[in-house]
């Protein structure tokens, strides 16, 4: 029997665990790159099981990450997103300054 897409076997303990990518777009409002799941089971049919209800679970958090982003949309729309490092300025202690002679 095969184990489901994001279900896999933790390393070091053999518990299975379910494991999915948070989207990009919604890493911002649920704090997190990846949602890993313990499916407290060594066992691969009740893992099965259990990663099904976890993907559930997944999804209804995913429909809610993206109800609350559309909501702070709507209020926000003068918000920019935060720069990146390349973009930011630096502090004045890192700034180049030319030597005085």
């Amino acid at each position: 029997m095969r184990v489901m897409a994001h279900v896999e076997l933790h390393p070091k303990s053999g518990v299975f665990q379910y494991r999915r990518r948070i989207p990009t777009d919604l890493q911002a409002v649920v704090g997190r790159k990846t949602h890993y799941e313990s499916l407290k089971t060594k066992d691969r049919r009740l893992a099965n099981q259990r990663g099904a209800e976890a993907d559930a679970r997944f999804e209804t958090m995913l429909k809610e990450a993206r109800q609350k982003l559309a909501a702070s949309n709507g209020q926000n729309a003068q918000a920019r997103p935060r720069p990146n490092r390349r973009e930011r300025p630096l502090p004045s202690s890192r700034r180049w300054r030319p030597t005085k002679p």
